[in-house]
């Protein structure tokens, strides 16, 4: 007499459903990760852009004071204002490529879509960054581009 053993263990059909299962919500869950990472990327970069618009505005009002021969502005970026710090009639039509300068050089702003610096002068932007512009002594432009380009924020300062 035969005995007929127990077969244990998955079909191939078992198998390659539970594989196609799996790649299914990974390829789902990977979908939804790069449009939530990208998202973040964007809200970053509009958050640097507009909180630095109050410090823009005074760096800017600085220059054009009368009292040209004071320092008002923490130029550094060391957190102080001290005498190694750039006099208002230094940053005169200087703001932006000073500011620049220190936001990339002193705090080490980065780009978080590529291995570039976030700030520039460039007029078109460069994309992934910051653009900042002077067009005149007395008004900034500033222009925050997505990876493609894209504008994400865009705002200038003047002072009247």
């Amino acid at each position: 007499m035969r005995t007929i053993r127990d077969n244990t263990g998955f079909s191939l059909v078992e198998v390659l459903t539970v594989i196609v299962i799996i790649n299914i919500i990974a390829a789902v869950g990977i979908t939804i990760y790069v449009g939530v990472r990208e998202k973040a990327r964007r809200s970053g970069m509009t958050e640097i852009a507009v909180g630095s618009k109050s410090e823009l505005q005074h760096w800017l009002q600085s220059s054009l004071s009368q009292k040209n021969n004071i320092r008002e502005i923490d130029t550094n970026l060391s957190g102080n204002v001290d005498g190694s710090d750039a006099e208002n009639g230094v940053l005169y039509n200087k703001v932006a490529a000073l500011y620049t300068a220190g936001r990339n050089s002193v705090l080490g702003d980065r780009s978080p879509w590529f291995d570039i610096p976030l700030w520039n002068l460039n007029d078109p932007p460069i994309p992934g960054t910051i653009s900042l512009t002077q067009p005149s002594p007395d008004k900034l432009k500033v222009v925050a581009t997505g990876k493609n380009g894209e504008m994400i924020t865009q705002y200038d300062i003047s002072v009247y």
